[in-house]
């Protein structure tokens, strides 16, 4: 959107994306389920190690992760683990509930995580907004979400 010769932003900063919980809780919830960016991964041991569940893995062993089974798992996910779900995302003070990157792999975990991460959830959420200003400017000035 241009104003006097000025681009202008539809949207603020990042800080103020992390305002839309109801916003970037079901894009979790999508990436959790839908996004496995490597459905299957696998890891080789470089030395003889124990796995904290006590299994022996042998040096050069192959260890094979399946993020997409990994998602859909009961004991990490609960009961409801295969319904689509982004109130799991949001706590009772309607925040964002930060998931540890060992139990939520959709952008793996430790030392090598995925570094779009960050920009994969604000351009998705920068996305909507700007649709919803689209819709919001076409609609007389009310939008279903934003103008709350």
């Amino acid at each position: 959107m241009k104003e006097n010769g000025k681009e202008e932003r539809l949207i603020g900063s990042a800080e103020e994306l992390n305002k839309f919980v109801y916003l970037h809780a079901p894009f979790c919830e999508t990436s959790r389920l839908y996004d496995p960016p490597v459905p299957i991964n696998h890891k080789m041991a470089a030395k003889a190690d124990v796995l904290p569940g006590g299994h022996f893995v042998k040096r050069n062993g192959r260890i094979l992760l399946s993020f997409y089974t990994m998602a859909r798992m009961e004991e990490i996910w609960g009961k409801d683990c295969l319904e689509f779900k982004p109130e799991r995302w949001i706590s009772k003070g309607e925040c964002i509930i930060h998931v540890p990157s060992f139990k939520f792999v959709a952008f793996h975990a430790g030392p090598r995580n995925c570094l779009g991460e960050g920009s994969e959830f604000h351009s998705n959420e920068d996305g909507c907004h700007c649709y919803n200003q689209e819709l919001s400017c076409t609609s007389g000035g009310k939008s279903s979400y934003f103008d709350k």
